[in-house]
């Protein structure tokens, strides 16, 4: 996972492609508000794991997700 902040969105690059889950911060939270997969991506599961990382990345800054 990489972390795009020009972009504001959290990325998984695979192969060719890229997931991405578009974030802000309010309140002491990270707000997901948006969260995309090419549609080659769509139904593998790779949404899922970007979103396990970003709750895996969220909770070692003790940050929580919204």
């Amino acid at each position: 996972m990489q972390v795009n902040e020009a972009l504001k969105r959290f990325e998984r690059v695979v192969g060719d492609e890229v997931v991405f889950a578009n974030y802000r911060h309010a309140d002491g939270r990270m707000l997901i508000t948006h969260v995309e997969a090419p549609r080659p991506l769509r139904g593998t599961g790779e949404a899922a794991r970007l979103m396990q990382e970003i709750a895996d990345h969220a909770r070692a800054s003790g940050q929580a997700v919204t």
